[in-house]
């Protein structure tokens, strides 16, 4: 079905309403992860409680394989990869802390990298998760959720989130090569009880993704959802849902469209574990322009064999976002599947995206903080005729207190990917160094 601009401007103008009356996080839902989490975090906190504020600062050596920049195909039709030495300066800031009615989380981290020999991969990379939630009276409660950073590199280290899913869509996590990107999602969600038994959320994320280099397409757009659900018992609501998504690509003069019914469940397990599904369809409409092959005698009459040609495609998709996480009290695990839309990678436009992703992270009381991730993905063009890029990621990071204060840290990332020109890219990102905190716990990887 073909999706008309002026029905997303009335989509987004009806969310927006919604929220303002009356209503996407429930009273006791899990928000998701921050962008800087391996383990399922929210930002400021390490498992169900905030931690205190911590300022830290320091330095390491790296040795990374596999960088790629958009560049001119070699005999062998690959384009090719290096490998570099170098060091960092980095800091950083998390923490979080409750009110009565309102709480906040903040993660941030940055460092400027330095390549012995490969200087065109020099530059500075930020990244930011904040969190605010509110609560007015007894029925109604906002949650601001602001991320966004910039970098140069495809993945390593903090700048490689682990996790996707249908709202993260401003989130650069299955980038091919490593290039300056400039990403920011601003969202804003209301959830509204009526009665102990039901109750309405509302959400809606704005987002872009900027990419420097000319050979890459760059992304924007907004996506929404609105849910009704109902408490069954003490731990288990079941509902209704309607999301939606607009994606732009002004490079490529294209549109994606995309919008579809589902049911979402929730379910709390104890006191730590929370599950929690969406299922449904969801129907794309993308218009754009493409290069198509002309007949032998319009080639010969206009001296080309190819010319660009404007094209409308629909298309039908499974929507499944399921997640699992158990919080501890200083630690967090996550396990997710999903299958949907996303905003593509620079290369691709919008795709359609099936990903399996896993992780765990601990901080530690007494000397050492710890994680570990994994995930696959795998992404087809939903508007394109292109082979579909796949890609599997595991890494992981830790701290060791030396004395109060000053912390060793590592970190160890391995991604492999496949489909397009560079063929079965594989990659290592290694990091060792020191850095002072301002608290004497250790240091929290992510």
């Amino acid at each position: 079905m073909r999706i008309a601009s002026c029905k997303g401007v009335q989509k987004l103008a009806l969310a927006l309403l919604a929220m303002l009356l009356c209503s996407s996080s429930a009273f006791a839902q899990y928000g998701g992860p921050s962008i800087l989490s391996r383990g399922g975090n929210q930002p400021g906190r390490r498992g169900r409680a905030p931690v205190n504020f911590t300022a830290h600062f320091g330095t390491s050596t790296r040795y990374e394989t596999g960088l790629l920049i958009p560049a001119k195909a070699g005999s062998d039709n690959l384009v090719p990869t290096t490998d570099d030495t170098g060091y960092s300066v980095e800091g950083g800031l998390y923490g979080g802390h409750d009110w009565r009615r309102q709480s906040i989380g903040v993660d941030y981290r940055g460092d400027y990298r330095w390549q012995q020999s490969q200087t065109q991969f020099n530059g500075t990379n930020h990244v930011l998760a904040f969190d605010y939630v509110a609560r007015v009276g007894k029925r109604l409660q906002f949650t601001l959720r602001e991320s966004g950073g910039t970098t140069n590199r495809a993945f390593g280290s903090f700048a490689a989130p682990a996790f996707a899913d249908s709202s993260r869509q401003g989130v650069p996590i299955s980038e091919l090569f490593d290039v300056r990107t400039y990403f920011a999602q601003s969202g804003l969600s209301a959830s509204w009880m009526k009665s102990p038994r039901f109750q309405v959320t509302a959400q809606i994320d704005a987002f872009f993704l900027k990419r420097k280099s000319f050979a890459l397409i760059n992304s924007q757009g907004y996506n929404g959802s609105a849910n009704a659900m109902y408490r069954l018992d003490r731990s288990t609501y079941v509902g209704a849902e309607y999301q939606f998504f607009s994606f732009e690509f002004p490079r490529a003069y294209s549109k994606t469209g995309a919008q579809g019914p589902g049911i979402r469940i929730r379910r709390k397990i104890g006191r730590s574990i929370n599950i929690e599904g969406h299922g449904g369809l969801i129907f794309i409409n993308s218009t754009g322009t493409e290069q198509v092959q002309l007949s032998p005698e319009v080639a010969a009459i206009l001296g080309r064999t190819t010319s660009p040609a404007s094209f409308i495609r629909d298309s039908i998709a499974p929507n499944v976002d399921v997640n699992a996480t158990i919080q501890q009290s200083r630690g967090a695990v996550r396990i997710g599947f999903s299958n949907g839309i996303g905003a593509g990678n620079g290369v691709y436009l919008a795709t359609t995206r099936t990903s399996a992703n896993a992780g765990y992270s601990y901080s530690g009381v007494k000397r050492a903080s710890l994680g570990i991730s994994g995930s696959w993905t795998r992404s087809s063009s939903a508007s394109l005729t292109l082979n579909s890029f796949e890609g599997w990621q595991i890494g992981g990071g830790a701290s060791y207190v030396l004395r109060e204060g000053f912390n060793l840290t590592s970190n160890l990332d391995y991604r492999s990917f496949s489909g397009i020109a560079s063929q079965s890219r594989t990659g290592i990102s290694f990091s060792f160094g020191l850095a002072y905190s301002t608290s004497r716990l250790p240091l929290s990887i992510w």
